[in-house]
């Protein structure tokens, strides 16, 4: 499993006429279904017309039934639970009537949490351990000294020992890039509430949201959910950029 502490990573694959999609987020994955139903309508895109499909005939064709599982390793002291994507429907509308539903599984795989999951699981495991414990340096030491020291404390068994230790450096410029990442999320995101929501600064705003997009590469959405600018608010905006 790639070594994520601040972002996300996605994998997924099509196993006995299931196709699995698995995501590793450290933050908490409110808008997951939205995100889901567009990668699962392009993996579809691509199985159909990997199998010569014909969508538009009479005969039905098969397809791999979807299973979304979102690992959360962020800090909130979450449970499990299921993400809807009806969540995302405006409240005055009745969602129980919608045509399209995605269901989201999200499990919790910080330490202390789904023990007999990672029992089983023994590299999911050694990376909750791990990341616990460069989090609990981190809040005395700086980031690369945390990696240091959580790496070198790795247990002899862990079957990831060795590949961490050879690959260190790469896990520490992994860490010291994410961290920086979502410090600069956060930095955004208390300007945004300062100036852009709270003064009601639009131009600002649109100038973080650019500058977010451009140094972050990510999304206008993903800009704006960092922002944390209220969803009445992003038409508007969205028109100014």
């Amino acid at each position: 499993m790639p070594l994520s502490l601040a972002g996300q990573k996605t994998v997924s694959f099509i196993l006995r006429m299931e196709m699995n999609l698995f995501e590793q987020q450290s933050t908490y994955p409110t808008n997951m279904p939205v995100r889901d139903l567009m990668y699962v309508g392009k993996l579809y895109d691509k199985h159909i017309k990997k199998h010569k499909y014909n969508i538009y005939g009479e005969k039905r064709i098969k397809l791999p039934m979807p299973r979304l599982v979102t690992l959360y390793n962020g800090k909130r002291n979450i449970e499990d639970c299921e993400l809807h994507l009806c969540d995302s429907f405006d409240e005055g509308l009745d969602r129980n009537d919608a045509d399209v539903a995605v269901r989201v599984h999200l499990i919790n795989i910080n330490q202390g949490h789904n023990e007999k999951l990672l029992e089983k699981c023994r590299p999911l495991y050694e990376y909750s351990w791990l990341v616990d414990k460069i989090r609990a340096y981190y809040e005395q030491m700086e980031i690369d000294a945390a990696v240091d020291r959580a790496v070198e404390e790795i247990p002899e068994d862990f079957l990831l020992r060795d590949f961490l230790v050879a690959n260190r450096a790469e896990v520490k410029d992994t860490c010291l890039t994410e961290y920086d990442e979502a410090e600069t999320m956060q930095m955004f995101k208390e300007e945004g509430r300062k100036e852009g929501i709270v003064e009601g600064r639009k131009e600002s705003l649109v100038e973080s949201i650019k500058e977010l997009m451009k140094n972050l590469k990510i999304s206008t959405e993903q800009a704006m959910d960092a922002l944390g600018i209220p969803e009445d608010k992003r038409q508007e905006i969205l028109l100014m950029l």
